[in-house]
């Protein structure tokens, strides 16, 4: 099981993906997945751009970008806390990556970020591209 800041960082860079999805931060996010997750086999490369490219695909078509986005953010969320476990020397990159797409996005894109990434546990700070934090609170239990 990944620790918590893993699992942050893993939700924060789905968000980010999912937000570049078409936009014009696409192509230097699209080509550091393939950068980042391609690694270890040339045969993972190819994979990955076909499933990219799905993706956004799916996103810029999309009745309801946002929709779509938070659908593509959880899948690539868990694509990211899979990659974490098995490479947990992936942080330092896939932070910087995050880094390098965020500054490619527009505020209100970035926006879309910090309202849409969730992550467990209780008074979260999760640092978030461009500038900022999300500071998140647990309300009340469901079984409360």
């Amino acid at each position: 099981m990944l620790e918590e800041a893993l699992v942050e960082l893993a939700s924060v860079a789905g968000a980010t993906i999912a937000t570049a999805m078409a936009t014009d931060a696409w192509q230097t996010a699209r080509n550091g997945i393939v950068r980042l997750l391609g690694r270890g086999g040339s045969d993972r490369a190819p994979v990955l751009e076909g499933r990219l490219d799905r993706d956004n695909s799916h996103v810029a078509e999309a009745g309801d970008p946002a929709a779509m986005r938070r659908l593509m953010s959880q899948t690539w969320t868990a694509e990211f806390e899979g990659a974490l476990d098995r490479e947990p020397d992936l942080v330092d990159d896939l932070r910087a990556l995050i880094d390098e797409i965020g500054h490619e996005l527009t505020p209100p894109e970035r926006t879309w970020i910090q309202q849409n990434v969730t992550v467990g546990g209780s008074n979260n700070v999760v640092p978030v591209v461009g500038k900022g934090n999300v500071v998140f609170h647990n309300g009340p239990s469901a079984t409360a």
